[in-house]
């Protein structure tokens, strides 16, 4: 049986993190605190700060969808033999000072949704380790961002089943055993990266969006919210449908 059917009673609503909920690419912060602890050494990540450059030179990092895999594998390979602990402190620290630029409407939003009997989800290519500190400042249990191989407590510099080749759509099928009422979902996103996402559901929204998703939503007739916008336009369609809207 599909975990996605229309006569499922569970509904989920998936969120994006980087430019969605919080306003810029919290992963790529996270190697500045490692360092700065002295858990590993600033040369491990110099292969991967020049590869992010060239990125953002050429497509933007956010939308480089096909060198994303590349820098997940350049991040992995800087983890080996630091250990779980220490990058686990290094993930809460970080997010202990930047959690108050979440966008104000994310912890009132995940309220009404949870409150209209649907499931929050936030799905991430970002290391999964710093999902984790976001979803439990939004009190949200079911999350996915990419994952790091570990042996004897520590990174092994590789990354787990292929997370990194991974689509969000995939990350989101390894959360759910039980069937999903796709069409009562919704899901947000602002780059391509978060298309497959969108396509899925009866209530996409396109979250101040890159120029490529632009381009998709325009076509397909997503909403296109920002964060001035985007609870009343959820609560007139998406909560509206719920019988729960404000």
């Amino acid at each position: 049986m599909s975990a996605f059917e229309a006569g499922s009673s569970m509904r989920v609503a998936v969120f994006d993190i980087d430019g969605t909920l919080y306003p810029d690419v919290l992963s790529w912060t996270l190697p500045e605190w490692l360092v700065s602890t002295g858990a590993c050494p600033a040369s491990r990540f110099v292969e991967l700060r020049h590869f992010l450059c060239g990125v953002g030179a050429t497509e933007g990092v956010t939308e480089g969808l096909a060198l994303l895999p590349k820098a997940y594998e350049l991040f992995a390979q800087a983890l080996a033999e630091v250990r779980v602990t220490d990058l686990e402190n290094a993930a809460e620290n970080l997010w202990r000072q930047k959690k108050g630029l979440l966008f104000p409407f994310s912890h009132s939003l995940m309220q009404s949704i949870a409150a209209a009997r649907c499931v929050p989800v936030l799905i991430s290519r970002g290391p999964d380790i710093i999902v984790r500190q976001v979803a439990k400042s939004l009190d949200v249990s079911l999350y996915r961002g990419t994952r790091f191989q570990v042996k004897a407590s520590r990174y092994t510099g590789e990354i787990f089943y292929r997370d990194n080749m991974k689509t969000k759509k995939e990350f989101l099928f390894d959360l759910f055993d039980s069937p999903i009422n796709l069409d009562g979902s919704m899901a947000v996103g602002n780059t391509l990266h978060d298309a497959q996402i969108l396509e899925l559901v009866g209530f996409p929204y396109a979250f101040e969006p890159s120029q490529g998703l632009t381009e998709v939503a325009l076509e397909r007739g997503w909403p296109i919210v920002d964060r001035h916008t985007i609870k009343r336009v959820v609560a007139d369609a998406f909560l509206r449908n719920a019988g729960l809207a404000h």
